[in-house]
């Protein structure tokens, strides 16, 4: 995952967005033949790491000793947790690797005919895909917080 999907992820949402600077709104996406291709790339590379994770046993972390990203961080969960819960259940794992595959795809074909718009959108296809991955097998397992409505949050926002 850091070696090969979290930085061609990072590259492929970076590709194609809008910025806001002191000169005002830039729309960023691949203006030449050679950018289209670093963006495919990019997402080509999430298609074989996809795949990558469809192989049974496929380890989660860089290494059998390595630390997971955020392994500092109270609750994480450490790779042989995971590993645990991926045996308990390798098609459910699977569909999650399906998943990103499918986003990744969408994202290949869109950077090969050069669409900024899909690119986008299987960007967030691609977000929607890694974050419920990771809400399943790496996020701290504590109960959801109490989320205050409106009004308490406007109520304990006067009071401080």
């Amino acid at each position: 995952m850091d070696l090969l999907i979290d930085p061609a992820a990072d590259s492929l949402w970076e590709s194609v967005g809008t910025e806001e600077t002191a000169h005002g709104t830039r729309e960023k996406q691949p203006r030449t033949a050679a950018e289209w291709q670093k963006v495919a790339q990019h997402a080509q590379a999430l298609v074989l790491g996809a795949k990558r994770l469809q192989t049974p046993g496929f380890p989660v972390g860089a290494n059998a000793h390595s630390k997971l990203a955020d392994a500092d961080t109270p609750g994480t969960r450490t790779a042989a947790q995971i590993r645990v819960d991926i045996d308990a259940d390798p098609a459910r794992f699977r569909a999650a690797a399906i998943r990103l595959e499918e986003a990744a795809n969408h994202a290949l074909t869109a950077s090969r005919t050069h669409n900024a718009a899909g690119v986008l959108t299987a960007g967030a296809e691609l977000d929607a895909a890694c974050e419920a991955c990771h809400a399943a097998y790496w996020y701290p397992r504590t109960p959801p917080q109490h989320l205050p409505s409106p009004a308490e949050f406007a109520a304990q926002s006067t009071r401080h």
